[in-house]
């Protein structure tokens, strides 16, 4: 068979063109479970890291933490600080028992939220029935250790009473 000249010039181009089309997706064999996939790499969304985005990012704060309060109060012996998952938020996470104050008839729990190593409690009042007391604060958390400043509000006699804590929260395994 005899190829003409003139039909070597489209020849080429189909071939560039085919080998040039099926360049594979760098996507194509990556899951990315909580996010989107970009050149290969899993781009996750909020709450969420790991190569496959699989790893809530709150799930290294959730557990019961041994406290060690830096002067600002004295617990009772057997005192422990909870972090649970809060269901309806990737990014956020429930505190219990943060200083050992006393709420008659329940656990004080604060709403706090997640970003990376930190954790931020947002200013919120928790109403005790007898006493309501005012939180704020931040920390983060290297390993298994949290390191926590917070403030606490609350009415006292003779005046108001503001306890601004440190405390170092051991996760507990």
């Amino acid at each position: 068979m005899k190829i003409s000249i003139s039909a070597t010039p489209a020849l080429l181009l189909a071939t560039a063109l085919l080998f040039f089309s099926c360049k594979k997706d760098p996507c194509a064999d990556v899951n990315c479970n909580n996010g989107d996939c970009m050149e290969g790499v899993c781009l996750c969304a909020e709450g969420y890291e790991g190569a496959a985005c699989d790893v809530a990012v709150r799930d290294k704060f959730i557990g019961a933490f041994l406290p060690d309060y830096q002067g600002c109060i004295t617990p009772s012996p057997d005192h422990r600080v909870t972090i649970t998952a809060d269901a309806s938020n990737a990014g956020a996470v429930r505190v219990l028992n943060l200083g050992d104050y006393a709420c008659p008839g329940g656990s004080l729990i604060l709403n706090a939220t997640i970003s990376g190593d930190s954790l931020l409690i947002a200013e919120q009042t928790i109403d005790c029935g007898v006493i309501a007391y005012t939180f704020s604060g931040a920390g983060r958390i290297s390993g298994q250790l949290l390191t926590l400043s917070y403030t606490a509000k609350y009415p006292a006699q003779p005046q108001p009473r503001t306890d601004n804590c440190v405390v170092k929260l051991e996760k507990q395994l």
